[in-house]
């Protein structure tokens, strides 16, 4: 969806070759795939871990790492890619991380920026507005389906949209083609055995942000 959908990047064209992505969260579980796809996609990809994670992302597609827990990690990133950001994808989407990643972006060539949850205009504070900047509705799963989804009795809708499930789908056959050759690789995988027993304890641990470079999976 952020890539296909959202920010209009395709396969084996020529236009979107060089441009530059901040992906906030590079070590995530959706940070490790994205890093990876945007290097297939012909992008200078530029992005956020800790210092432990930076030889793996490298070899993964990155051009350059930074340790989020710098106080001038935005700094160092304006430094090193200049005014050249046009799509930032925040992995992490918190505040903290949305408003870094927008900050990071290009000041005056077109740009977009995306997040996995519904952060939007309304979440950037104490950062400088860009009129150059376009805010996605967020990438949900559940946009994806075709229909909505409604959560909380009704207090939390998603609504369906046919144009991002048919992208979606378009997609997903190019990156079948890349899983089947094998040239994608998943974040290490951390099972939890015991069923939905463990579904509190894995909801602990991201939490308390102990969960970095691995995949959480439920045994059932």
């Amino acid at each position: 969806m952020s890539f296909y959908h959202f920010f209009k990047l395709r396969f084996n064209t020529e236009e979107q070759k060089g441009k530059a992505i901040l992906i906030w969260g590079g070590a995530t579980a959706t940070g490790v795939l994205a890093i990876q796809v945007a290097k297939i996609l012909g992008l200078k990809v530029i992005t956020t871990a800790s210092k432990k994670h930076e030889a793996t992302l490298k070899s993964l597609g990155a051009s350059a790492v930074f340790d989020y827990h710098d106080a001038d990690v935005v700094e160092q990133i304006k430094e090193y890619a200049g005014d050249r950001i046009v799509y930032g994808l925040d992995t992490v989407s918190n505040e903290s991380s949305f408003n870094s990643t927008y900050d990071a972006l290009s000041d005056n060539e077109p740009a977009i920026i995306d997040n996995l949850l519904v952060l939007n205009k309304s979440a950037i504070k104490n950062v400088k507005p860009k009129d150059n900047v376009t805010f996605t509705e967020g990438t949900t799963v559940y946009l994806v389906l075709g229909e909505d989804s409604v959560f909380a009795k009704g207090t939390i809708v998603f609504k369906s949209n046919p144009s991002i499930k048919k992208d979606h789908l378009e997609f997903l056959k190019e990156l079948r083609k890349l899983v089947y050759n094998k040239q994608i690789k998943h974040a290490p995988i951390t099972v939890l055995p015991n069923g939905l027993d463990s579904v509190e304890e894995g909801l602990s641990l991201l939490r308390n942000d102990k969960v970095s470079f691995t995949k959480l999976t439920i045994a059932l």
